[in-house]
């Protein structure tokens, strides 16, 4: 085959636009799509938690700890600090991380269950609370919003993607139409 007949073929394969569903990002997206509606699904299950190590305060008895969890449709993250000194047992933990996953049907949560009845919670919520020995300080996001912030996310980006690409394959045909032509 002659170099100028690759040299066509290979450009018209340039000026082709491929369909959203031949692009990468349009199945990494999927992916993440995915995930998440699982652990929508999942939190209606399962308490499921991370809990990172206590961070002891220098020399004092005030120990303080992040916990990632979902449950009943939010995904939370919480910090906590605790004063040991205040406390009955007053030795102070050291723990390492740990996780947990708890099924919504035991006992235990029945509260929770009760309050959280439906799969749409608000999409957020900040709060700080403070009891005589441990202030925590909250922040909640809702599986729903979470998807919708992604989804909205996630379509942002292959529209910019497919509209650069757009661009460059008519500028493209720009050029092509430019070398065509006849002179005279």
């Amino acid at each position: 085959m002659p170099f100028h007949t690759v040299k066509r073929i290979m450009k018209s394969n340039l000026n082709h636009i491929r369909p959203w569903y031949c692009n990468y990002l349009f199945w990494l997206g999927v992916v993440g799509f995915i995930i998440i509606m699982w652990s929508w699904m999942d939190s209606f299950q399962y308490v499921r938690s991370l809990h990172t190590p206590d961070r002891v305060e220098g020399s004092t008895s005030i120990a303080s700890y992040y916990s990632f969890h979902s449950r009943v449709g939010i995904l939370g993250v919480t910090y906590e600090s605790i004063d040991y000194s205040k406390r009955k047992i007053t030795t102070v933990p050291n723990r390492g991380y740990s996780s947990q996953s708890i099924p919504l049907s035991s006992d235990g949560w029945a509260d929770l269950r009760s309050k959280n009845t439906g799969p749409f919670q608000l999409p957020f919520a900040f709060y700080h609370k403070t009891d005589v020995e441990i202030e925590t300080d909250y922040f909640y996001i809702a599986h729903w919003f979470l998807l919708l912030i992604y989804c909205l996310a996630w379509w942002a980006i292959c529209s910019y993607q497919r509209s650069r690409r757009r661009k460059a394959c008519l500028q493209r045909r720009e050029m092509d139409s430019e070398e065509i032509k006849p002179e005279k």
